[in-house]
């Protein structure tokens, strides 16, 4: 019995350690997911950028 009651107090004082540890590395994943998904749009805005002054000057260089 008092085994039992042991262990529960021992989840009480756990679980909350747990359900912390859980959310920060939660938040820890989201935030580099949030960080590839910037530098990937940078990226790409890059390229789109570098793939419009190419086509000007290719119609510049047309007329």
């Amino acid at each position: 019995m008092a085994a039992g009651f042991v262990m529960f107090i021992f989840l009480m004082d756990f679980i909350p350690f747990l359900i912390l540890v859980s959310c920060f590395g939660v938040s820890l994943y989201m935030y580099i997911q949030y960080r590839k998904i910037r530098d990937e749009k940078e990226d790409v805005m890059r390229l789109q950028q570098a793939y419009l002054v190419q086509k000007s000057h290719s119609n510049v260089k047309m007329l």
